[in-house]
């Protein structure tokens, strides 16, 4: 789900009982990251296949890296932080 927090847009993700926050744009070339695929604690851009961990933000697999040593330097998802108060979503934007 998309949503405007003040200024922000922000990508809320839940699977199960996690629930992560993060920027709706992909860290490597600006791609709506949200139109990807989410499997496990993951979401894969859609545009060029990187997979970003939802924990950490850290890119996990860099397609093409081999071939093209330039896409090494993708910084990590934005991620913003979430709790959980009786049920509602409290996301901390700074």
């Amino acid at each position: 789900m998309k949503v405007n927090i003040g200024t922000q847009l922000v990508v809320i993700i839940r699977r199960g009982s996690k629930v992560w926050a993060i920027s709706p744009y992909c860290p490597h070339r600006g791609a709506d990251i949200w139109k990807g695929d989410i499997v496990d604690e993951t979401i894969r851009c859609y545009l060029h296949g990187y997979i970003y961990d939802l924990n950490t933000g850290a890119p996990i697999l860099i397609p093409f890296s081999d071939k093209y040593s330039g896409w090494r330097e993708t910084g990590n998802l934005i991620r913003f932080p979430v709790d959980e108060y009786g049920g509602e979503v409290c996301i901390t934007i700074p």
